[in-house]
Parts: structure tokens; sequence; C-alpha cells
């Protein structure tokens, strides 16, 4: 594919400057936020990713009256997406990851009792101490949430539509480090069902306030595209951040996620990573403007509102850290859009 923005243009232009640091008692909030739901979630994630992860509960979640909804809404996000996706990140392979995923699954299914699934994790040699102690907390943790959330949950039908959507979640957080199944990957093929930014937790918070499930499903197009810009936004502010601290490209390749898209698509196009960054901002324009469409046509104000203060914070939040970079769709929109634009499937 020929890049929109050949290499002979200016690259991304760096950001005006770093952002401020949030104020102490803003780090505080955001630090409690998330041992309300884990006090334990420093030791799983560490303190850095323990505090973004409080910053996205509080914009998710700061309009809700304290109490059990809130907490097992903010449960939802914090265990099976923000601390799975932790303990994944950190492992060598696949092989390693399908282990995590068996033990995930027979948890939140309930198919291996609750001690032996607990000592089979610690028999685990395929992973380390550390790795066996923090997947354990993960599984007590989640075992915690099934229970707690389906108790709040009065007929089958939603407590089916609660674990589908758990377990959804968590299958994708766990596929995203198959890199054998997604060798081809290019930012131009982004998966239209991919949930593993966790914006699915406003499904389940929904779901514990007792919205009607054909309610819930009918904005579910509308996270999926917001999951989509999320995960778009992670990765640009990945390799960003890299640029900046790399004198080369080399460096930037070695430095960036073997995950992320940007990478991904350079490597299989061949194109050089500043070129796919400048890309990935040019596809994050397009989907911005799709996600604003789909806002846009929402009738009921006060949802709109709650959907696009949850579906624009990771955003919002690396235009803070990098400056604006996505780049704006022209008027015609269909001469530039490359050939396998991002379709969302419904």
């Amino acid at each position: 594919m020929t890049p929109v923005f050949p290499e002979s243009e200016p690259p991304l232009p760096d950001a005006p400057g770093a952002p401020a640091p949030w104020p102490i008692l803003l780090v505080l909030n955001y630090l409690k936020e998330t041992l309300a739901a884990d006090p334990l979630a420093p030791l799983v994630m560490g303190l850095k990713r323990s505090l973004k992860a409080g910053a996205a509960l509080h914009t998710g979640l700061e309009r809700v009256a304290p109490g059990p909804v809130r907490l097992q809404s903010g449960r939802y996000v914090l265990f099976a997406c923000l601390q799975l996706d932790t303990l994944v990140d950190a492992l060598p392979d696949f092989e390693r990851a399908s282990q995590v995923h068996a033990f995930v699954r027979a948890c939140v299914e309930g198919s291996v009792p609750r001690r032996t699934l607990w000592r089979q994790v610690l028999a685990c040699r395929g992973l380390t101490l550390g790795q066996r102690l923090k997947a354990l907390r993960i599984l007590q943790n989640l075992d915690r949430l099934v229970r707690d959330t389906e108790a709040l949950l009065d007929t089958p039908e939603r407590r089916r539509f609660f674990r589908d959507t758990l377990g959804a979640l968590i299958t994708a957080v766990v596929e995203d480090m198959n890199l054998e199944a997604r060798a081809r990957d290019t930012l131009v093929a982004l998966a239209p069902e991919y949930p593993a930014m966790g914006l699915s937790g406003l499904e389940v918070l929904w779901l514990l306030q007792g919205r009607p499930l054909e309610e819930i499903l009918a904005y579910r197009q509308v996270l999926g595209q917001g999951e989509q810009l999320a995960r778009l936004e992670d990765d640009v502010l990945e390799v960003w951040k890299a640029f900046q601290e790399l004198p080369d490209e080399a460096a930037v390749e070695a430095r960036v996620d073997r995950r992320n898209l940007i990478l991904r698509h350079a490597k299989n196009l061949g194109w050089t990573m500043r070129a796919s960054l400048t890309e990935a901002c040019r596809i994050a324009g397009f989907v911005e403007q799709r996600l604003e469409g789909a806002l846009g046509g929402i009738e009921d104000a006060a949802t709109a509102r709650e959907l696009r203060r949850v579906v624009t914070f990771f955003p919002t939040y690396v235009d803070m850290m990098i400056g604006q970079h996505r780049v704006a769709a022209p008027a015609r929109a269909e001469a530039a859009e490359p050939p396998s634009a991002p379709r969302l499937a419904v």
C-alpha cells in the first residue's frame, strides 16, 4: 500500500512541551480509586499502571454513586482488562499466555474447584514464581467479581450477558499475544470486534443499573469504534515516546511492544516506523470522525454524554501528552481512505 503521507514530507511534529505533572491530590484520588477495587493492585500492576488504571476508573465512574454497582463496574475493568493485560504483557510467548487463559477460563466458568485451581496455578512450571503469584491474585479477584456481580443480577439472561461480555474481554486480552495469528496485521485491518481496551465496562455498569439488554446492545457499535480509536492511540503514544527518547528507527523498533500495530504495519509493508506512525495518525482521524458521527446520532442526551466521556478519555489523555496529532479526514474522504478501511462489525 502506498503511504498517504510520503516519507519525504515532514514527520509527525513533536509535542509543544511536556504536560504538567498531575496535581498530588488528583494522583491520590486516582490511586484511591484503584485501591478501593483491589488493595493489592500495585503488587500486580506496579504503581505507574495503578495510577493510570485509577484515572480510567475515575473518569468512567465519577458520576456513579458509591455502592456495589460502582464497585463491581470498576473491578470488571481493573481485573479482567488492566491486571490481566499487565500479566500477559510480561509473558515471553503465547504458550504461556494460553496457560494463563486456561486458568482464567476455568475460574470464570467454575469448571474446576477453587482450591484445586489455586494449587494448579502455584504448581505451573511454565510461569515464574512471581507470575504464578500474580496469576493467583488475578484469579481470586475474578472469582470474587463473578460471584459478587451475579448476586446483583436478577435474571439468568442478565447473568449470561455478563459472563459472555467478561469472557469476550478476557479472550481478547490474551489473544492479542497470539502474534502468529496476527502476523499479517496492518493498520488498515483493525480488528473490528477488538474489545480489549475495557470499554465494555460501560455495558457492565448499565447492566448493573438495570438497563434493558436491547438498549445496551444498541450502543455496542459506538463502543466498538471507541475501542478502535483507543487501541490506535495507545500504540501511537508508545511509538511517539520511543522516538522522543531514542536516536534511530532500529532502537525504536527494539523498544516498542511486539504487539504494537504500528510496528506490525511497518514490518509487514516494509515501511519506516515514522511513516507507519504518520499513517496511524491519519487512520485515527478517520476512526475519530466516524465515532463523532455515531455519537452525534444518539438521541438520548444523557447517554450520549456518558458514551462521549468514556470513549474520548484516552484520546484526550494522549492529546495532553503529545499534542494534537490525529489527521482530520478530508472533505472527500473516499479518495484518501486506504483500500481496506477499518470496518466495524455490528
